[in-house]
């Protein structure tokens, strides 16, 4: 019979850094990236290959702000023929073609979070700020940290 048991966080197992340093406050990153678009208006499918810069910086322990940028390496493109819209209503996530198109930097999220405890046994994550493309927001999480299988 197995049994499973969790329980308070112990120290980071994470790999250590080189002797004398501390974890940095700002870390960042730059990558090459791919992106696929699909049903974008009359077009069924782009693809956009380009230079992604993520950063991140922990205020202090528990407010941590971190974003991306991306740039396409495919400079100025041409807009895909989009669908008419006759009911007038607002175009959603069907503009989603146009951003980026005009060769400029994209911010494709921008947020800042807050990490609590608000009880013994309970975590909890708040985030702000542009979530993802196209969206904004507020979105709050609560964990648990006491389970027991037997």
């Amino acid at each position: 019979m197995e049994n499973s048991t969790f329980g308070e966080a112990g120290k980071s197992a994470a790999a250590p850094l080189a002797p004398g340093t501390a974890n940095p406050a700002l870390t960042w990153g730059l990558d090459p990236y791919a992106a696929l678009v699909v049903f974008n208006g009359k077009a069924p499918t782009q693809v956009d290959l380009g230079l992604e810069l993520r950063g991140r910086y922990e205020i202090v322990p528990s407010l941590v702000i971190q974003g991306s940028v991306r740039q396409s390496a495919l400079g100025r493109r041409e807009l895909a023929d989009t669908f008419d819209n006759p009911n007038g209503y607002h175009n959603v996530r069907t503009d989603g073609g146009e951003y980026g198109v005009d060769g400029t930097p994209v911010v494709t999220d921008l947020t800042l979070s807050y990490f609590g405890r608000p009880a013994t046994n309970l975590y909890s994550r708040t985030t702000v700020g542009y979530l993802e493309r196209m969206y904004g927001g507020l979105s709050r999480k609560f964990y648990g940290s006491q389970w027991t299988a037997a």
